[in-house]
């Protein structure tokens, strides 16, 4: 908190370390709500819909890890209403992408290298279920995850260090044909 006054304020509206802050238990603002979709948001005083929060203005951004793709968390400001400045919504967006950039750049280099093979692969096996492996990493497409169950991506994960398999039977006992393409030695496969 930039101030004692407003950490105390937020405080008392219970954005507190360790505290729930979903939608749920505290409304629309752009924690919880920018968790849930997602997606930037901006909102203003009234727009709260907690009265407490009203005297609140916040700017909040996802921070979406660029290789995953999951939500690693949301990036906010909070200030009260009466100290907004339009500088601040662009500094919160900026820092936000710097923070992603930070996550690429400490991505493991067989992670990156094999979302980048993987990608390559999806675009020319459209439809096709595709899944790439790399230590705890794991890439799957909408085709592959309904056919998969979470024995199955387990028993794929064993066949990286194999190298002639070529079909393979799923925990439905259904057999399916594999195609093997290693990312680059040591950095995974795409089936």
């Amino acid at each position: 908190a930039g101030t004692t006054s407003i950490r105390d304020a937020v405080g008392e509206n219970g954005a507190v370390l360790g505290n729930l802050f979903s939608e749920e238990s505290s409304g629309t603002n752009s924690v919880a709500t920018v968790h849930e979709l997602r997606a930037p948001l901006t909102v203003t005083g009234e727009e709260h819909y907690l009265v407490p929060m009203k005297k609140f203005s916040c700017y909040g951004y996802p921070i979406i890890h660029p290789l995953t793709h999951r939500l690693e968390g949301v990036l906010d400001l909070t200030f009260f209403v009466d100290q907004g400045n339009p500088l601040l919504h662009p500094m919160v967006e900026h820092a936000a992408r710097d923070i992603e950039a930070q996550l690429l750049q400490q991505s493991p280099r067989d992670q990156q290298t094999l979302i980048e093979k993987y990608q390559r692969i999806s675009v020319r096996r459209r439809g096709a279920p595709l899944v790439g492996i790399a230590g705890d990493l794991i890439l799957a497409n909408s085709a592959a995850t309904a056919l998969l169950e979470p024995a199955d991506y387990a028993a794929l994960g064993t066949i990286t260090a194999e190298t002639s398999v070529t079909s393979h039977t799923l925990s439905s006992g259904a057999r399916v044909n594999l195609r093997l393409t290693r990312a680059m030695p040591g950095a995974g496969i795409v089936f």
